[in-house]
């Protein structure tokens, strides 16, 4: 996936629904996706004056009409499915062939439901479309409704039985193991069938603080207007103070973030009310299912350690005085003496060199040449297939992504600009798209999916190998200088920038879970607290602002629950990986593949960690803190050989 870090931390799979049966596969799985949680966080794009290349989805269906059929076929399997209802426990024969309806169903599911949303995504402008894509919707929840006692009714065999029809036939009932004992392990967490009634009834409530967060930003709020130096006046909504923030001129940058922040703060009350309502539910919830915190909860169903989370937290916290460095560098770089947060943003070098879709893919072909021959000669052959659509476009879905179903190979959105930028982004979702490869190529469909814990490695870990050539293969001190200010930057608002906001959810957290009220007012001042902490302001190397306070308030993920450290955990694992692979260590190729081969035939934190890197070890960390540390040197000798 690919989308703007900086506010949203990167977003889930495209559309992240989940199986029936806790089956390691969803709509999103098989794909990993940049489209905004709130699409008014990314800027819009206008078409270049390019030819466009669109990508071939007759590999899914060679017509609107194959596709009808299929849906139409679909649906003609509910009542199949719902006729096993009650007949879980008459022996393993007969729950491995109602297992193996579930896949055979979903497996068609997936394509009829990714085939329509990416004729969409083409162009938004398409009526028919979008219409396809409601009934792809309606296909999908007629299916989970003719599912909805299927959890239930095998968790209530309980665990003997469960483990005698696995033992019975290990062979076939394999692919479904994994599914089966997660089943077994959150029995511990489902209440009785009048609790589970009572909760699936007040579900409704969970979503509607985010809801009514969307409606607020997106229709309610006022956005003001501001007369830059150029005399142009601008409209200072979400998209309006991406791009305005970047403005070289400072005095702009300052009244950008002044009256940015100033609009936010007359809704300081009403947000905060939202978030906590937010919370106050997951805490609900955590408590009534015997939980002991909503953040054990929330990592219950990846199964990953509360180490993991806190590791990354302290570890960061540890590595403060690097990104303190970094910003004295940037200062240097923008010749400001008095730092701020404002001066994050602008871009002060160019690049003046192209790198076209053709030029994109070579270097990528070329840049993982160290992962070995094999995994070269697929990506060379992925790229070459027409599985991409490359150009911006009128109507067409901003941002980038991958997604794909399995037995069908993956596809790739771009809004490619012909920059580094686009080159890194290319990159990033082939990581995704090579992962996808992999994991297809040597799991069944049932255990092909692979969780947002390790989907960014794969695609971080393909960034990495393309900056180690670029930088490899590049002469000038000023090109140089300009790769690694955007590998820094990418430290920032990835590592930093996530963890950040994963210490001020916890607290948040924290706060109503000890029976603390939490207000508006209250989240500001723990936000403002880490938000200077992070940035050195009382060490004076950023004075962070007391507007900066309300920004917690334009960071919408903090609706999705202990989410964004996983991109900060993956940025670390791609480091480390990476740092094995480039260093020439021997097996390392082949340990990395073999990580990509598992899927989802596992919980992800095993995966890794049985590759060699224990994410709740504070010393998996040390990789990135050496090659951060190698940026920073390099970066502060170019800028002294250039003469800032």
């Amino acid at each position: 996936m690919r989308m703007n870090w900086e506010n949203l931390g990167q977003s889930a799979s495209r559309y992240g629904l989940a199986i029936a049966l806790g089956l390691s596969v969803s709509v999103g799985a098989l794909v990993m996706a940049s489209a905004p949680v709130q699409a008014t966080f990314v800027d819009d794009q206008e078409a270049p004056e390019r030819e466009q290349i669109p990508w071939d989805l007759t590999d899914m269906y060679e017509s609107n009409e194959a596709w009808d059929a299929s849906r139409q076929h679909v649906l003609d399997q509910v009542p199949v499915l719902e006729s096993y209802q009650g007949r879980m426990g008459e022996g393993p024969e007969v729950m491995l062939e109602a297992l193996s309806k579930v896949s055979e169903v979903y497996l068609e599911l997936f394509r009829a439901y990714v085939y329509p949303n990416l004729l969409f995504d083409e162009d938004q402008n398409n009526s028919d479309a979008s219409a396809m894509t409601g009934q792809a919707d309606e296909m999908y929840a007629a299916v989970q409704r003719a599912l909805s006692w299927q959890d239930p009714e095998i968790i209530a065999l309980g665990e003997e039985m469960i483990r005698d029809f696995i033992a019975s036939n290990p062979e076939a009932f394999g692919r479904f193991e994994l599914a089966l004992m997660n089943l077994i392990r959150s029995s511990e967490y489902v209440l009785s069938e009048e609790g589970e009634g009572i909760m699936a009834a007040a579900g409704i409530l969970d979503g509607m603080p985010s809801s009514t967060y969307g409606l607020l930003v997106n229709s309610d709020i006022t956005w003001p207007t501001l007369t830059l130096s150029t005399g142009e006046e601008v409209t200072l909504n979400q998209s309006g103070y991406g791009l305005h923030r970047t403005a070289m001129d400072r005095d702009d940058r300052i009244a950008v973030f002044s009256t940015f922040w100033g609009a936010w703060e007359q809704y300081e009350a009403t947000i905060g009310q939202l978030l906590n309502s937010h919370i106050q539910n997951q805490v609900f919830t955590a408590r009534a299912r015997g939980y002991d915190s909503a953040l054990q909860m929330n990592l219950f169903g990846p199964n990953l350690p509360e180490g993991v989370y806190n590791t990354l937290v302290s570890q960061v916290n540890e590595s403060l005085p690097l990104l303190h460095r970094y910003f004295q560098l940037r200062a240097r770089l923008l010749g400001v003496n008095d730092f701020g947060y404002h001066d994050i943003y602008p871009e002060a070098l160019e690049l003046d060199r192209e790198f076209d879709i053709y030029e994109s893919r070579n270097l990528l072909i070329e840049a993982v040449a160290p992962l070995g021959e094999d995994f070269q000669q697929q990506l060379q052959f992925a790229t070459g297939q027409g599985w991409e659509h490359v150009y911006p476009s009128d109507g067409k879905q901003s941002g980038a992504y991958q997604w794909g179903t399995y037995g069908v190979h993956p596809y790739i959105l771009l809004n490619h600009q012909d920059n580094y930028e686009s080159a890194s982004t290319y990159a990033h979702e082939w990581g995704h798209g090579m992962h996808t490869i992999y994991s297809h190529a040597n799991q069944p469909f049932e255990t092909a999916d692979y969780s947002t814990f390790i989907a960014e490695t794969a695609s971080i870990s393909m960034e990495v190998l393309l900056q180690d050539h670029v930088i490899n293969n590049i002469e000038s001190p000023e090109e140089r200088l300009y790769i690694i200010d955007r590998i820094l930057e990418g430290y920032r608002g990835t590592l930093f920038r996530q963890t950040m906001f994963a210490e001020f959810e916890q607290a948040a957290y924290d706060e109503v879970e000890a029976g603390r009220p939490l207000t508006g007012s209250r989240l500001s001042e723990i936000y403002l607290e880490i938000v200077r902490r992070y940035h050195g302001h009382d060490q004076g190397v950023v004075n962070v602002a007391d507007e900066i306070k309300m920004e917690w308030a334009y960071i919408p993920h903090f609706y999705r629950n202990f989410y964004v450290f996983q991109y900060s955990t993956s940025l670390v694992q791609a480091d480390y990986f990476m740092g094995q692979v480039l260093g020439g260590q021997e097996g390392a190729a082949e340990n990395f593949i073999d990580v990509l081969s598992s899927g989802g035939d596992g919980y992800a934190y095993e995966i890794i960690r049985d590759a060699g890197l224990d994410m709740a070890d504070p010393a998996a960390y040390g990789e990135m803190q050496a090659r951060l540390e190698r940026m920073l040197d390099e970066y502060e000798a170019l800028l002294d050989e250039l003469g800032y």
